[in-house]
Formats: structure tokens, C-alpha cells, sequence
């Protein structure tokens, strides 16, 4: 405990400055630089490292021809850990350099002549898509886990799905809406970059990394080295913020070879101008949504998505080499015939990856500002019509919630200026992902210490299951300590992603709870205690003169399983005022109501829910990875604006449902870490649109793109809408 009466966790080291992270972890080691390729595509003629080599300090550099053609992924393995004889998108690696020092091998690399052959780069999805487009992979039938039966040789997936006729539905419609939304690239941002020390000198390879599967990372390095898994040991380390981007190999494969040519550890860290412009990024995209209604009811609904995948389809761990799209646009509704389809399409630009929420992010931004556009056509609240159109019941009442706490919002006050106010409204679910965990549980007479195969990516988790053991064995909280393994543990995990990390952990915690009550006889009389109440396993343990017991848990959720977990509800009203002399949006305040089921962390909980829409209100307002020409021209985070302190409104967070935990299992529980931001985009949008008039469907929702719209419809701004 701290000298507060607080519980020196995982919270505690990184406002403290004690938590560790993988350039924290002390050691000699060289310092890794990148030569990465200005050209989105090029032809590779020559490399000489002469000059580099030479410089003093430097111990090695490598290109694909020191390596061959080694390839990654999470599914299909496509992506080359350096680029052999040609480069697909402007920031793709294509030698790497080792020195004593980072200034060093960063000089050194500078020095690396490159000489490239430009040909023409397919930039877009409608480029790439084209008849007589050149293959961008022509050796992809060679890749390990390939699509098979693509219908174009730059797709990287395709996905369809039909419920009832719509194609008979639409015939007997008396009203059809179509529009269409496209959102650009962005990044997860995250304020640690990746980052990894790897010590190839022994038998057995140590890695510290800044990887969210600590597991998946052993897979990979081992087929990458044509070794074992048991010769590598990833070591855990705390991880600065992942949003999904923190499950590939980008530095730990490079470090690793480096490691192996120089006998010595070898250790790499990206600069934000590399994880912007050479890592990967939200999808941009489109969708295409076409809506039938039948006597003023939703009838028959279409939706087509396009995805950028960009270069490599080695980011995303789906077999269909597409992501999950389909039953997102319309999911909240009754529909009761519907046709969806969605296209990845290979470009010359920057891989698409996993951004928080990959698919739910753009696709809620889109669906709801549709059904809203489609109601004000009809002269109907946008809000009535969502209200009868809901198929849950909870999503209807967290819908009133909201808007019974926004009614007195009106459009009175004084912003800055004049100013034109407007309140909008989205409706949202999110459900947990596949996934499986087991966690050890040691008891001994002074306490539990329960070891966990899961990073610490600082989502509030290790917090969340030693108050999970606390409650089911009725002990204090403070007799619980919580610690990562390595993979050498014994333990196995799939890591953090697709929001799966409480249920599934959660579910092993329970499992080790139950196994070591039945190794005792025994069960708690109380639940959780206070801080000073006996710790009772010790008490039997030292009647049997026992030393410890140990026991293990295993957790899981299939994928068949995932739909009967139940989604996280949630239902946001948020009040812009925007400046129609610059097309400023300012969020003045927000309300959010959620279901989410009971709380194992409720500080972490609020944590979440609140991080959640810091995080869709920066993306929504601000981030573009803006390209010219197929380049990201973004160094920094000084040049990729994200959400400041003076962007955020008052959120107000309503907690609706049963928050207490179950006596038995964990029912209920839910996924909240990729809940909220899917709302926040076209609540913010409809805001604007309520506020004056003007309808943006291109995310994010930019100033310059307000100012161009209310230039445009100068003339149909509402002046009610001012203020001032």
C-alpha cells in the first residue's frame, strides 16, 4: 500500500514514474536506425552501405539481401521485415543500421544510398480496383495463409451477407434514402511508441517489448528465425497506450536479426514521425447506405463498404483478410430485410490496421447520421424515428436518458463570439471478442499473488481482477497482489485486443477461485473484507502447516460464443457551439448513458468511459493522416493535432442497469474500452447539423470542411441558431 491507504498498483508506478517500460529495461545494447523508402512504389535497383558501415560506432547493416525475403503477420503473412527488390508505400523499411548510440546509427543511416526506380503508385481503392490495375503482390498466391478465390488480384478480402429479399423489399418500398459517408486515415496515437529490446547472444533469445500479445510476438519472431518458440522468452514490461496498434513485429523483428549479426542486444525505438507515417492506421474508406422505408417503416436496407487496406494485409488477424464490417451499420434496428457487402483493396499507401474500434468507429458516424438525415426529410424527429425503430429495449432507454438530461440545454448562453449552438444524439453497441487466458493463483499465509499472462497496456485490468479474487474469495484487497509472467510461465494468453480482456480473463480468475476454495474445503463466510480482517486461507494453510497452494484457472469465449455475451449499450447527447467565422466546432457538454453490467474497477470503469470519448471526440474533430501524393506529411505530434485539455466539455456519465457484481460468474459483464468513441462522431455531427444546417459526412470534421460547407450555405443558416 502507499502512504495514502492506496493500493500501490499498476495506476500507482506510472503516475509515480515507477512503471517500467521496454526502453526502461537497463543494459547495454546498440541502438537501432531505419532507412525507410520516400516512394510509395519503387523498384529497388541498388543499396550501398559502404559509407555507413565505415562511420565509427557502427557495428552492422542490413537489407533484405543479408535476411531474404522474411515475412509477418497476423493472419496472412505479407508484410517483409525489409523490403526485397521492391517498396509499397512511402515509409516501408529497407535497411536497418546498428551502432553504438541512437544519434549514431541515425547518421549512419542518413549516409545509406538508396538509388529507386519510381513507377506509378495506386493510391486509391478505385485505382487499385480498376480492370487493368497492375497486381501490387504478384507473388501473393506464395504468401503463407493467402485469400483464396479473390475475384481481383488487389483485393485483400470481401465479405457479404444477406437477410430476407431485399432486392423484393426495395420493390415495395414508397420511399428510399441513399447517401454516403467516407472517413480518412488516422492513427492510434498511442504516447509510448513501439519500442523493444531484444538479446539474441544466447540460446535462449530475452525480448522486451511494447507488444500487446506477448505470445503472438513468440510466434512470430519464431517463424520469422526458422526457431522454436521455446527459444524466445518475452518478458513483460509495461506499454504506453496501445488503441490496437501494439500487435506486430515492426521493431522486434529487425532488432532481432541485428542482434544475431552483431552477437550483441540490440535495442529500437520509433519516433512519432515513423509510427505516423510508417506503421499502420485506421482504414479510410466509404459506405454507401441505401434505406427503404414502407409506410414510415425501415423496410429494406443496404450498405457497401470500400476499405483502404493499404500495402499489407499482414495487420489485420482476419482470415477473410477484410474487417468484420457487416451487421455494424444497421445493428441497433429492426431491419427486416437487408444486403451488405464490404471490399479491401490493396494501395500503395500506409497498411490499415487496428485502431480502436476498426470497424464500429466510422460505421456508427455513418448509420446514424443517415437515419437522422433520413427523418428530417420526412419532416419526423430524428429522434422518434430512431426511438420506434430500436430493436432493445435498452438502447431505448438509455436514448431517453440522454435526452431527458439534455432537455434543458436549450440555446441560451454566451460562448466566446457568436456562435451558433446544437445538441445531437447517437445511439451505440459494442460486444467482446474471442479470446482464451489461463492465470495462476499462489496463497500462502500472508496473502494471494495471482499471476497473469496478459500485458499491462493500462486499461485498469490488473486492478479489475485482483478486486475480482478479492470479492470471490472474501478476503481484503490489499492481501491480492497482481503481477504479469513472461511467456516462459507456463500460462498462455491471446493478449489485449477486440475488448476481450475482462470477460476472458475474468472467466480464469473465477475458475482459479473456485479450484482453490475446493482445495481448501472451505468457502468465504464474508465477502470481500476490510483491511484488517483476518486473512482466513492463511489461517488453514498454517493449521495444515502448508507452505502455499497452488492452483491454476483457464478462461475462454469462443467465437460462437461471442453473441450470446450480450453488447455494452450506450447512448450519448453532446452540445456543440460552432464559429461560422472559422468553422470551429467546441464541445460544450455531453451526457452519456451506458449498460455495461457490473463494475470490477469502477475508478478503471469511469477511466474507460471517459477515455473512450476523449479519444472519439479528438479523432472526430482533428485526426487526419493527411496524404500528398502518397506520402504522410506529418512528423510530429506538434503536426497530428489530438484533443487537449481545452477541447473537452463537461461529460456527465450515467451508469444505467445492475453495476453489482453477481454472487456467481461473471453475467454481465461487458465490454466498455471500445464502447464510447463509436458514438462520438455523429453525435457530433447531427450537433453541427442542428446547430446550422449544414450536413458533413467526411470524417473527421474538420474546421476547414465546416467553414467551406457554411460558406456554400451561407444563405440557409438558421439564425436561431445564434447566439451572443
Amino acid at each position: 500500500m502507499n502512504d495514502d491507504g492506496g493500493y500501490a498498483g499498476e495506476a500507482w508506478d506510472r503516475v509515480t514514474g515507477a512503471a517500467r517500460y521496454a526502453q526502461d529495461v537497463p543494459g547495454e545494447a546498440l541502438s537501432l536506425a531505419l532507412v525507410r523508402s520516400p516512394h510509395p512504389h519503387a523498384e529497388i535497383l541498388s543499396i550501398d552501405a559502404s559509407s555507413a558501415a565505415a562511420m565509427p560506432g557502427v557495428e552492422a547493416v542490413l537489407t533484405a539481401e543479408d535476411i531474404g525475403d522474411r515475412r509477418f503477420g497476423r493472419f496472412t503473412r505479407d508484410y517483409p521485415v525489409l523490403a526485397p527488390g521492391r517498396v509499397l508505400f512511402a515509409g516501408q523499411p529497407v535497411a536497418a543500421v546498428a551502432a553504438v548510440d541512437e544519434a549514431t546509427a541515425r547518421q549512419a543511416a542518413g549516409r545509406v544510398r538508396v538509388e529507386y526506380r519510381a513507377l506509378a503508385p495506386l493510391l486509391t481503392p478505385v485505382e487499385a480496383l480498376a480492370p487493368d490495375a497492375p497486381a501490387i503482390h504478384p507473388g501473393y498466391e506464395g504468401y503463407i495463409n493467402a485469400v483464396t478465390g479473390r475475384r481481383h488480384h488487389n483485393l485483400q478480402g470481401e465479405d457479404a451477407a444477406r437477410t430476407g429479399d431485399p432486392g423484393t423489399a426495395f420493390n415495395e418500398c414508397d420511399e428510399v434514402f441513399e447517401n454516403e459517408f467516407t472517413w480518412a486515415r488516422s492513427s492510434s496515437a498511442a504516447l509510448e511508441t513501439h519500442g523493444a529490446l531484444v538479446d539474441a547472444t544466447g540460446d535462449k533469445v530475452h525480448v522486451y517489448a511494447s507488444h500487446k500479445e506477448p505470445y503472438k510476438l513468440r510466434r512470430d519472431l519464431a517463424a520469422l528465425s526458422d526457431r522454436p518458440e521455446a527459444d524466445f522468452e518475452v518478458h513483460p514490461v509495461k506499454i504506453g497506450g496501445d488503441f490496437g496498434s501494439k500487435g506486430n513485429p515492426f521493431v522486434e523483428g529487425i532488432c532481432y536479426f541485428l542482434s544475431v549479426r552483431t552477437g550483441r542486444p540490440v535495442r529500437g525505438r520509433l519516433s512519432f514521425s515513423e509510427a505516423l507515417q510508417g506503421t499502420g492506421g485506421r482504414h479510410g474508406g466509404s459506405l454507401y447506405l441505401r434505406t427503404g422505408l414502407r409506410q414510415g417503416t425501415v423496410h429494406a436496407h443496404e450498405s457497401r463498404f470500400v476499405l483502404d487496406g493499404g500495402a499489407f494485409v499482414a495487420l489485420k488477424p482476419m482470415p477473410k483478410g477484410i474487417l468484420p464490417m457487416l451487421g455494424l451499420p444497421m445493428g441497433a434496428y429492426s431491419v427486416p430485410h437487408l444486403a451488405e457487402s464490404a471490399v479491401g483493396a490493396y494501395t500503395n499507401t500506409m497498411p490499415g490496421s487496428h485502431v480502436r474500434s476498426p470497424g464500429e468507429f466510422q460505421t456508427i458516424f455513418a448509420s446514424e447520421s443517415h437515419l437522422e438525415m433520413i427523418a428530417r426529410a420526412r419532416g419526423e424527429d430524428p429522434l422518434e424515428f430512431k426511438y420506434r425503430h430500436l430493436r432493445q429495449s435498452v438502447s431505448r432507454v438509455l436514448l431517453e436518458r440522454v435526452r431527458s438530461e439534455s432537455s434543458d440545454w436549450g440555446r441560451s448562453g454566451r460562448p466566446d463570439g457568436e456562435m451558433l449552438l446544437g445538441t445531437g444524439y447517437s445511439v451505440f453497441h459494442r460486444s467482446a471478442g474471442p479470446g482464451e487466458s489461463t492465470v495462476r493463483l499462489t496463497a500462502d499465509t500472508d496473502g494471494l499473488q495471482l499471476d497473469l499472462a496478459l500485458p499491462d497496456q493500462g486499461a485498469g485490468s490488473f486492478e479489475a481482477f485482483g478486486r475480482l479474487v478479492a470479492a470471490r474469495l472474501g478476503v481484503p484487497r490489499s492481501r491480492v497482489m497482481v503481477r504479469g509472467l513472461g511467456t516462459d510461465s507456463g500460462l498462455v494468453d491471446q493478449g489485449a485486443g477486440a475488448s476481450r480482456v475482462t470477460v476472458v480473463v475474468g472467466r480464469a480468475c473465477e475458475d482459479a477461485c473456485r479450484r482453490l476454495l475446493a482445495e481448501l474445503d472451505a468457502a468465504p463466510s464474508l465477502p470481500q473484507g476490510a483491511d484488517n480482517s483476518p486473512f482466513w486461507p492463511g489461517e488453514i494453510l498454517a493449521e495444515r502447516r502448508q507452505e502455499n497452494l497452488v492452483v491454476e484457472g483457464t478462461g475462454s469465449v469462443g467465437r460462437s460464443e461471442v453473441g450470446d455475451l450480450g453488447h455494452a449499450h450506450g447512448a450519448l447527447a453532446i452540445q456543440v457551439a460552432v464559429d461560422p467565422a472559422t468553422g470551429i466546432i467546441r464541445a460544450r457538454r455531453a451526457v452519456l448513458a451506458v449498460d455495461v453490467g457490473p463494475a470490477l474497477n469502477p475508478v478503471g470503469l469511469r477511466g474507460q468511459l471517459e477515455g473512450g470519448f476523449v479519444f472519439g471526440l479528438s479523432q472526430t474533430l482533428f485526426e487526419d493522416l493527411r496524404q500528398e501524393g502518397g506520402r504522410i506529411s506529418l512528423d510530429s505530434l506538434n503536426d497530428y493535432k489530438l484533443a487537449s485539455g481545452v477541447d473537452i466539455p463537461e461529460l456527465a456519465i450515467h451508469l444505467m442497469g445492475d453495476a453489482a457484481l453477481p454472487e456467481t460468474g461473471l453475467a454481465g459483464v461487458r465490454a466498455v474500452g471500445e464502447l464510447v468513441n463509436i458514438g462520438v462522431p455523429a453525435a457530433v455531427a447531427n450537433a453541427l447539423h442542428d446547430a446550422a444546417g449544414i450536413r458533413l459526412c467526411s470524417l473527421p470534421l474538420t474546421a476547414e470542411k465546416v467553414f467551406a460547407a457554411l460558406t456554400a450555405n451561407a444563405s440557409t443558416v438558421r439564425p436561431a441558431g445564434i447566439v451572443g
